[in-house]
């Protein structure tokens, strides 16, 4: 008979624990919002200003120039220490604002800056766009709405993609007084196809869409739109307090709004401008 022989699982020390957990720790080069700081170390400012620390997070204040500072992690296993240090940049107040274009080619958690106008609303956040495309502005179940459509503003963040879909992420919104002038155009109305061919897309563009199909409203939170010809439907995300009438549930509607993820596999997100008969 033949027999094999197994390795033993090498046992680490608490110091070579403590030495991979440090080793394993990353930031950004540069930052222009505050960020949350990696929880299996402490952190102290070692040099530097335009950073503070404070309860795990990274408290980032723009100053007229680009400021350097240096981050210390220190990671404590049982009685033994490694440290590890970090040089990153503070953004300047002066950052060039860049397009939405610019946004969506950079990598996630890349710093963001952008000028644009609100487009679209819903319980969660905005669409913004300039003439060079559109992007979802993420604030979460703490939302709260300070702009309206056709306001300017002036959006800071970093880049992340959720479901497929783009968006800016941790933000920071104010107004802008600059002049943000779009070209109108039509909205995209959607086929079957369409549907299909977001659902199997590895990235979804944010556009203006028109989904004509039936409602179906559950547990007064899902508001789904079903189409011939596929299984996989539109979904009104979040809608704001009273866009979407509760009489309308099974009932053919036109959904006007912008497309901007897909969850699950089979449902295509609109934030929702209009939903009529």
């Amino acid at each position: 008979s033949v027999t094999e022989e197994g390795g033993e699982t090498p046992v680490l020390t608490d110091q070579e624990k403590a030495d991979a957990i440090a080793s394993k720790l990353t930031l950004k080069a540069s930052y222009g919002v505050d960020f949350t700081l990696p929880t299996e170390a402490t952190w102290e400012v070692v040099s530097g200003t335009g950073i503070e620390i404070v309860d795990g997070v990274a408290k980032v204040t723009k100053a007229e120039t680009e400021q350097t500072v240096v981050l210390k992690a220190t990671v404590k296993v049982n009685d033994k220490v490694a440290t590890k240090e970090f040089t990153v940049v503070v953004e300047s107040l002066n950052q060039a604002a860049m397009t939405v274009a610019e946004v969506l080619a950079l990598v996630d958690d890349a710093s963001v800056k952008v000028v644009a106008k609100v487009v679209a609303i819903y319980a969660r956040g905005y669409v913004v766009a300039d003439n060079t495309g559109n992007v979802l502005v993420y604030f979460g179940s703490s939302f709260s709405q300070d702009f309206n459509i056709g306001d300017v503003v002036l959006v800071e963040g970093t880049k992340g993609t959720f479901n497929k879909g783009v968006q800016i992420a941790s933000p920071t919104v104010t107004a802008s007084t600059e002049t943000v002038e779009l070209t109108e155009t039509a909205p995209k109305e959607l086929t079957a196809a369409d549907l299909d061919a977001y659902a199997s897309s590895t990235v979804v563009t944010v556009e203006l869409v028109k989904l004509t199909g039936k409602l179906t409203i559950s547990n007064n939170k899902y508001y789904n739109v079903a189409i011939d010809g596929t299984s996989k439907q539109g979904s009104i995300a979040y809608p704001l307090t009273g866009l979407v009438d509760s009489n309308l549930n099974g009932k053919n509607v036109v959904v006007t709004g912008y497309v901007f993820s897909v969850s699950g596999g089979r449902y295509v997100n609109i934030v929702a401008m209009s939903v009529t008969e």
